[in-house]
């Protein structure tokens, strides 16, 4: 009796451990039929809908970053008395900006203890580069918006790591800037966009002349000769377009049309690209919110601030030299043309 009962419970018990064992097998051969399935299913789409998955990879990767775009502010700088000043003023602006990262080229073999005290305490994050102009350079910080052209393109992946878009904007240091041109007008910028520059070209306000949102011309210096007749802080451009380009500006460009026109076509850009920010208000009532200011010329000689117990700057040396180079030999040029034209009146006559 006990012999039977116990065949009767091993025979009950290989049943189950059967089951168990078909139904182990039955789930692993279908986890490898759909693991098959997948892998042939997604390899078809790789060779398939290469642009789809690319599409799907981006939304993926752009999930979770800024909509609002990076302002690229570029600011070059120059050793001088009022730099300092002119750095703190503009630092306090830039401070109130959200979303905006600053790059400072140095026109010098160094940079600048006190100037890079003055970029940490904007809170902004920045680059400091030194990088002095060669020879041949017409213009004054050409040179230095041209290196931070070419950084923007080696570090754009870096600089946008947390952004779908950035714009670029040339900051002078000793400009006047109401914090709404960042954040109304640069913030907007869809290719190109212009507005008004106060006190710029030797005009009240240097501004573009819209018809119907199209610019047909400039209110502004050379206007005539320029196609892009803009103050450098009167414009900025989509990043996109500085990196689609290997545009700078360079030693070819005309001193005498300003190095923006250069710079603009250069890239590629047409006046039917530009937007015109802040025109089409009441006349009279239109705000200008940059001013192309200067702060007034002074210099101090070494021995004057060698002892101040405070951080101080004069004027860098090779600047100074290129000053009294140019006030001496301009005297001397005016008296060879004066007798070349008396001579050439003497000869008439």
């Amino acid at each position: 009796m006990h012999t039977y009962k116990r065949r009767w419970l091993y025979a009950i018990k290989y049943d189950l451990l059967r089951g168990e064992h078909r139904k182990s097998k039955s789930a692993l051969r279908s986890a490898v039929i759909t693991a098959v399935f997948l892998l042939t299913t997604c390899t078809l789409m790789l060779y398939a809908f290469p642009s789809s998955l690319c599409q799907m990879e981006k939304k993926l990767r752009d999930y979770g970053k800024f909509s609002e775009p990076l302002i690229i502010a570029i600011t070059p700088s120059y050793r001088r008395p009022t730099r300092f000043a002119d750095m703190t003023r503009l630092a306090n602006t830039l401070h109130l900006i959200p979303h905006l990262y600053w790059i400072v080229i140095e026109d010098g073999n160094n940079t600048v203890p006190y100037v890079e005290a003055i970029l940490r305490r904007s809170t902004k994050p920045y680059t400091y580069i030194k990088s002095p102009t060669p020879d041949g350079y017409p213009g004054k910080g050409w040179f230095q918006r041209s290196v931070a052209l070419q950084y923007l393109r080696n570090n754009s992946a870096r600089l946008l790591e947390n952004y779908l878009s950035g714009i670029v904007y040339f900051v002078d240091d000793d400009n006047a800037y109401d914090i709404r041109v960042f954040t109304d007008y640069v913030r907007n910028v869809k290719k190109l966009g212009m507005w008004a520059v106060g006190l710029a070209g030797g005009l009240p306000v240097e501004f573009p002349i819209a018809v119907n949102g199209i610019v047909i011309g400039y209110h502004a210096w050379k206007a005539k000769n320029r196609t892009f007749a803009v103050d450098m802080a009167g414009f900025a451009v989509h990043l996109d377009v500085i990196l689609s380009s290997t545009a700078i500006i360079g030693k070819q460009c005309n001193q005498r049309l300003g190095p923006e026109t250069c710079l603009l076509e250069d890239l590629g850009l047409t006046m039917e690209d530009i937007e015109v920010f802040g025109e089409g208000g009441e006349k009279g009532q239109q705000e200008i919110l940059v001013w192309h200011t200067k702060t007034s010329d002074v210099n101090f000689q070494e021995s004057q601030v060698a002892n101040l117990p405070y951080v101080f700057e004069t004027k860098a040396v090779h600047r100074k030299q290129n000053t009294e180079t140019k006030s001496t030999y301009i005297p001397l040029l005016q008296k060879s043309l004066k007798r070349i034209l008396e001579s050439w009146r003497a000869v008439q006559f």
